[in-house]
């Protein structure tokens, strides 16, 4: 459901570019050349995790704290932007193009941009596409629930159910967004209202109970950034550390390192055990920031010794792993389309962290913890598509599919017989089409 960062333009577009916000120098994804400069690696401050000096009022296991931060910061009112559409036929260049997501950028200060309000009606009519070629073979006498996960504004459900949509009343039962934030389900509902096959439930995925035998259609696009992850610790040979977050009564945040108990996290663990997806201890290094110091000459003594330090602190997808018991269990009937980014630039320490982000002045303003100032900033996290893949296939027992952002669009929905000419619809007048490339740190997930 959300948006994404890096330098950090639209949610997080790189030099392809991620989503959430607009990208202030053109991509950082793909690393064709050297990062910008501005983009200096530096030591971020370690997490607190000194005892509190105040009495604990709190303590939680790290994914319900970051739960919690998340359903408090989407509960804001301006947290996306819906610009008008972009007329990519009226843009001479790529240059062209960045000038014009900057300029939006500018005036949705307070709000993340994503993929689908930037190449709206577009993107979320090329989500339908792929949905009608996904339809059981008798399709005629078909019925279809479509779900999607965290709509956000409501932009692809709107798009998605647009009056040019000939083909869908005939297959279509309902649509129906499922978001834990209040907030942006009434927007949906301002934005969506009239429209009889339409529906919302404000509720967590993570806590769906009811079982949907029809076949249905699972969306969710830009949502496994925004689950919740726990976090464990490499303490040494056989031992293995979980991490709980104690507030004080100042209301201060702290991190506390305990041997491993909880169930949810033993049991992921041993569902990855004897795979390259067990998170072992690693060094820092496979991380994204020696990647970019690769662009920039040997990292520093003090970095080096914050890869030591940090390298084994692995943050593990446990709201992804509790995501896949309630698709089997609710919708034993389903095809499955994921879209997330692949890669974030993140200055939190350890493997697979987050970025903190939050907009203040209409500038993208990133925090090296996710302790500080809890429900004021958005915690979204890098997604290993591969891993993704194996999860799936453990608790679901089928198989997905798996494309970057690039490739689903330029040849995999052409060759399942979508019209080209949708996709050349954001193409500017010298043939650059920044739908295939300015997201190029985005993936998708799906089913076959």
């Amino acid at each position: 459901m959300q948006p994404h960062r890096g330098p950090s333009f639209f949610r997080r577009a790189l030099v392809a570019s991620p989503s959430k916000r607009l990208p202030q120098y053109a991509s950082l994804r793909s690393f064709s050349s050297a990062p910008p400069a501005l983009y200096k690696l530096t030591p971020k401050r370690p997490t607190k995790v000194v005892a509190p000096a105040f009495k604990p009022v709190k303590e939680q296991l790290l994914r319900n704290f970051i739960s919690e931060a998340l359903q408090n910061f989407f509960e804001k009112e301006k947290i996306l932007y819906s610009p008008p559409p972009i007329s990519f036929s009226s843009l001479a260049s790529e240059a062209e193009f960045l000038a014009k997501a900057r300029e939006l950028y500018s005036v949705g200060e307070e709000g993340f941009l994503t993929p689908a309000e930037v190449f709206k009606p577009v993107y979320g009519k090329l989500i339908r596409e792929w949905v009608v070629r996904s339809l059981p073979m008798k399709k005629d006498k078909a019925k279809v629930k479509v779900f999607e996960v965290g709509g956000g504004s409501g932009q692809i459900a709107s798009d998605f159910l647009s009056s040019d949509t000939s083909n869908v009343a005939p297959w279509l039962s309902s649509y129906t967004i499922i978001d834990f934030s209040s907030s942006l389900t009434r927007k949906q509902k301002e934005k969506l209202g009239d429209q009889p096959l339409f529906s919302n439930i404000t509720s967590s995925i993570l806590e769906w109970t009811a079982v949907e035998k029809q076949f249905s259609i699972l969306l969710l696009l830009e949502v496994l950034d925004n689950l919740p992850h726990d976090k464990v610790i490499f303490a040494g040979k056989d031992k293995i550390l979980e991490t709980w977050v104690v507030t004080d009564s100042r209301g201060e945040c702290f991190e506390q390192y305990r041997p491993l108990s909880d169930p949810l996290i033993i049991s992921y663990l041993k569902t990855v055990e004897g795979t390259s997806f067990y998170p072992v201890s690693r060094n820092w290094s496979f991380s994204f920031s020696s990647a970019v110091s690769s662009f920039m000459g040997r990292r520093s003594s003090e970095e080096e010794e914050y890869s030591t330090r940090y390298g084994n602190h692995v943050f593990i997808p446990t709201g992804y792993f509790s995501l896949l018991q309630v698709i089997k269990k609710s919708f034993p009937n389903h095809k499955l389309l994921i879209s997330d980014f692949n890669y974030l630039p993140s200055p939190v320490p350890g493997v697979g962290a987050p970025i903190v982000s939050r907009i203040s002045g209409g500038k993208n303003v990133d925090s090296s913890s996710y302790l500080e100032q809890p429900g004021e900033s958005d915690i979204f996290f890098p997604t290993d598509f591969r891993l993704v893949q194996h999860l799936y296939s453990k608790v679901v027992g089928r198989d997905l599919l798996q494309r970057s952002n690039f490739e689903f669009f330029e040849s995999y929905l052409p060759n399942i017989g979508v019209d080209p000419t949708l996709i050349q619809n954001t193409t500017t007048r010298d043939g650059y089409n920044p739908l295939l490339t300015f997201y190029n740190n985005v993936s998708f997930a799906f089913s076959p």
